[in-house]
């Protein structure tokens, strides 16, 4: 074999290796896109990921269907006006992002609309919590069980 010939069967592998390559890059993107796009997406590792807690965190994410459409009936029959309440957040968030950007920064009106936020939140989570409480004793001893298995199963996946 002389060194003539070895440059001649080189090229054909050099092709051979460039396709393999090209085909492998390829195959990785797709990868990468259909992870990326299921997370942002909102598919369940997006929904998982983003939202970890979900409304109500894993105390209202153990119950039933049945336990959440019950607990949302409760909920919004509580509400003096939900529509109301959301325009009041709404309306405080808006505030919150003035002052953020205002000139000269004023940071105790921004504390101001945190507070109102804060607040209008804890009131949602202290009602949420009574009527949790209250459908944990209408609940059946077994209901309460299953309950509490899938709220530990639940827990456990988070570990």
């Amino acid at each position: 074999m002389n060194d003539k010939e070895a440059p001649d069967a080189r090229p054909g592998s050099r092709r051979w290796i460039r396709v393999l390559l090209v085909v492998s890059l390829a195959f990785n993107l797709l990868i990468v896109g259909a992870v990326a796009g299921a997370v942002f997406s909102g598919g369940k590792w997006g929904r998982h990921h983003m939202h970890p807690e979900g409304p109500g965190g894993p105390l209202t994410r153990a119950l039933s269907e049945e336990d959440r459409r019950v607990l949302k009936r409760r909920m919004l029959a509580g509400m003096l006006d939900p529509g109301q309440d959301r325009a009041a957040r709404r309306d405080a968030m808006q505030a919150l992002l003035t002052a953020l950007r205002s000139e000269p920064f004023d940071p105790s009106a921004a504390a101001a609309q945190m507070e109102v936020l804060r607040d209008s939140m804890m009131q949602r989570m202290h009602t949420g919590q009574q009527l949790l409480s209250r459908r944990f004793s209408e609940m059946s001893a077994a209901e309460r069980a299953a309950y509490a298995n899938r709220l530990e199963r639940s827990l456990r996946r988070r570990d």
